[in-house]
């Protein structure tokens, strides 16, 4: 039962972490500057002090 509890909690992280990426880099090709702005400042305010 544990391992496949385990095998299911990592199968949601990888694909958590893979849309997660894949909308990263496909907003950072197609979308304007201006559209980025607010989101950079939200997650700076987020990851720095």
């Amino acid at each position: 039962m544990i391992k496949i509890v385990h095998t299911v909690a990592g199968m949601v992280a990888l694909v958590t972490n893979a849309s997660f990426w894949l909308s990263t880099a496909l907003s950072e090709l197609f979308a304007s500057p201006a559209s980025l702005r607010p989101s950079r400042r939200r997650y700076r305010g987020v990851f720095c002090c």
